[in-house]
Parts: C-alpha cells; structure tokens; sequence
C-alpha cells in the first residue's frame, strides 16, 4: 500500500511498497513474512536478489531478514552474505527477535540490499524467497519498508587501466589506440568476449569498439 508512518512516508520507487504497517507501529512480539512467488533460476549463472528497505526499531531487538527456499516452500534457510559478491546485506549479527543475522539499524531512507545467491539455489527450479520480521515484547516502533525488488544476472565489471597507445602526445592521430583492461568484477569475463568500448578525443564524435 501507499506509507504513510512518520518515518516510513514513500515509497522508493512509485507510491507503495510492503510494509510491516502502513501509518503506525508493528505489533509487539510480532512474527510477519512476506513470500514471494516460486521462480525458475534453472538457466541462471550469477543470480542477484536485491531491493530496497527503510527501518525503525528498536535496534538489536527488533528486525528483519530474508529467507530462501528450493523447494517451493517446503523449508527455509537464511539467506547469507555472499562472500564474493553482497551490499548492505545485514547489518546486525545477530537480532535477539530474530536469533540470527538480519537489518536492525534505523535508516532515515531508502537503502539498496544486493546479494548473490548461494550456490545451492543455482540451476534450480522452484527458488522462493520471503522477508521475515521479528520483534520482542516491548518497545515497538515504525518497523520496515521493502520496495524495488529485483532478480537479476550479476552483470561483467569491466575497466581500463591503462593506456599503452599512443604513448605521447605526438602519436596522437597517427597510431591505434590501444588499452588494457580489467575485470573489476567478481564474475569471470569468458575468453573471448567482445568487450564494447566507447572513445571520444575532444569533441570528435564518439566512435564505439569491440
């Protein structure tokens, strides 16, 4: 629905996201999941699950975090920080309401959360994921937001480090440019991938490589 708590007053993208309670406080000693449908990560190599949160609690007590599923909701696990590849996953070690990891910090808006997912949850069909949030028995507050939420494939990191031609201002014009380049990445770049990349010199026009 529509947000309209003091704190949780938007949306991040739009004008609704799920809330723990649109205009007042969650509940105390609440247990409250949001699940998603089932999705077939079968063909999937670098999966991300990311989205979008805005919280208040009572920090280290209250909290949330996400679960996952391969089994089409038959059992659960938490989903952990990805070693390799993760952003703003978890920011309390452990939430009492919670007995694990999970977001208890209060942000004043909207904070992006990405994490590659485990590898059992690859090649698989019937991936679900749902937030879980907990509270204890006193103290409640605005409670959390969750908008934008994305499935996607970990896109290639490239980046030039240097440039080895022209080696002077002189062979400017007369030699082929010539660059290395980096993955900066965490997910491997194939041998043999064409890797566009886009030259301007001054205002010429922008002439674009493979």
């Amino acid at each position: 629905g529509v947000p309209k708590a003091t704190l949780k007053n938007k949306a991040s993208v739009g004008t609704k996201a799920w809330v723990t309670n649109l205009s007042a406080s969650y509940q105390n000693g609440e247990l409250s999941y949001l699940e998603s449908p089932c999705f077939d990560l079968s063909a999937a190599e670098y999966p991300v699950l990311a989205f979008d949160y805005m919280l208040q609690t009572e920090e280290g007590e209250d909290g949330f975090a996400v679960e996952y599923s391969i089994n089409g909701g038959v059992s659960w696990n938490p989903l952990p920080q990805h070693a390799g590849y993760a952003s703003n996953w978890y920011d309390t070690p452990n939430v009492t309401a919670l007995g694990g990891a999970g977001w208890s910090t209060t942000t004043t808006s909207y904070v992006t959360a990405k994490n590659l997912l485990p590898a059992d949850a690859i090649g698989v069909n019937g991936v679900k994921f749902r937030f879980v949030f907990a509270s204890t028995a006193v103290n409640a507050y605005e409670g959390v937001a969750i908008d934008n939420i994305k499935l996607y494939e970990l896109p290639y990191n490239t980046s030039i480090t240097s440039l080895t031609s022209p080696t002077d201002d002189c062979e400017i014009g007369t030699t082929t440019l010539a660059f290395i380049v980096k993955n900066a990445g965490y997910r491997p770049v194939p041998s043999g991938t064409a890797i566009p990349i886009k030259v301007q010199v001054n205002s010429s026009a922008v002439v674009q490589e493979t």
